[in-house]
């Protein structure tokens, strides 16, 4: 787990990491150590009870998109028998997250998000929103406060940091627009 040290993780997620890591065992090739090491942190910050993205993770380790969706099968309880948490974060959570790791924005425009936009967007609790994942919608929300604005550089930051399908996210980001555009105009 000396990977871990090269990252900027908070000390107890590393340690907590680190605990995970020794519960898994020698399960996996070295080949796979890298999807190990993003399960064990992505795990850490569950069982901390902290809010994270796996996608955010891989980004940060350089782990690949399309490697992501096997990390669970290769560190699954049959194969380790290791038991990881279910831990479901709210839309408001993972907005929040997401904010954090946009530098390009200022702390006004981030509050402007999190108090008008996504607010709003829960507050509507619209019928076409109700069954998307907290993680799409958060990103949605994000991605039409900067497409609004402009703000060139930092949707191309979250787009990149958030490694997700951004056919699945521009639909959504339209879907919230029209949600938002119901009842009150912004600017």
């Amino acid at each position: 787990m000396d990977t871990l040290k090269l990252y900027d993780f908070p000390k107890e997620v590393i340690e907590e990491a680190y605990n995970i890591y020794k519960q898994l065992g020698p399960y996996l090739n070295r080949k796979n150590h890298i999807l190990k090491v993003l399960f064990c942190v992505y795990n850490a910050y569950l069982n901390l009870g902290l809010v994270m993205d796996i996608l955010i993770l891989a980004y940060k380790l350089k782990v690949p998109q399309k490697k992501v969706k096997n990390v669970f099968k290769l560190c699954s309880p049959i194969e380790t028998g290791y038991l990881f948490k279910q831990i479901r974060f709210t839309t408001e959570q993972y907005a929040k997250l997401y904010l954090e790791n946009v530098t390009g924005l200022s702390m006004e425009q981030k509050n402007i998000i999190m108090n008008e936009y996504v607010k709003d967007i829960i507050e509507k609790n619209d019928e076409t929103l109700i069954n998307e994942k907290p993680q799409s919608l958060a990103a949605a929300i994000i991605i039409y406060f900067l497409e609004k604005r402009k703000l060139q550089d930092a949707l191309n930051e979250l787009k990149q940091k958030l490694y997700r399908k951004i056919t699945t996210i521009n639909t959504l980001v339209t879907t919230v627009g029209n949600v938002i555009n119901k009842s009150s105009k912004r600017n």
